[in-house]
């Protein structure tokens, strides 16, 4: 995906959100051994490992009502695997800063998960994260300051070349 549609801190156009959706399709085909190999004896852990890896590289992106991307699955037709990963990508997403939005605190991620719960979100997913909710949010913490000092790559815009300086504006999210 290009650094130029990846560090965009505006609203991308259609073409470069049509693009943006081409990656799990475009990362699957270039990551993974085809199907048809065949793992090695005494490799199920790894062959297992990869199967997961595979789901989620493809299919984070589906909806649980179909809206989603690249293959338009919906509902139990996306491994489980994926639909947990999207739910965790999303949250992630949100409570992070962007070079084109500020971090959303714990609270405004889960307001936002729990509003798609049903249309993005498998809704079994989003009831188990809320369940475990404050361990998110005690998890979040430490983690900030842990990593407080360093500089954390894609997190910073590139305002011009070769530059990169945080931008406080966020972007407008795409359709």
């Amino acid at each position: 995906m290009p650094d130029a549609i990846l560090q965009k801190p505006a609203k991308l156009t259609p073409e470069e959100f049509e693009e943006m959706k081409r990656h799990p399709s475009m990362a699957t085909r270039r990551s993974w051994p085809p199907r048809r190999c065949s793992p090695r004896r005494g490799s199920g852990a790894a062959s297992s490992f990869l199967r997961y890896a595979r789901e989620i590289t493809r299919s984070h992106h589906e909806k649980w009502d179909g809206s989603g991307y690249p293959d338009g699955m919906g509902g139990d037709d996306i491994p489980l695997s994926a639909r947990l990963m999207a739910l965790a990508d999303v949250y992630d997403a949100l409570i992070s800063k962007r070079c084109y939005k500020p971090p959303y605190p714990h609270s405004e991620a889960v307001r936002q998960i729990v509003e798609g719960r049903g249309r993005h979100f498998d809704p079994d997913v989003v009831d188990a994260f809320c369940q475990l909710d404050d361990e998110f949010a005690d998890d979040r913490t430490q983690l900030r300051r842990m990593t407080a000092p360093l500089a954390i790559p894609g997190m910073l815009c590139r305002r011009g070349p070769g530059s990169q300086e945080e931008r406080d504006e966020p972007r407008p999210p795409n359709p």
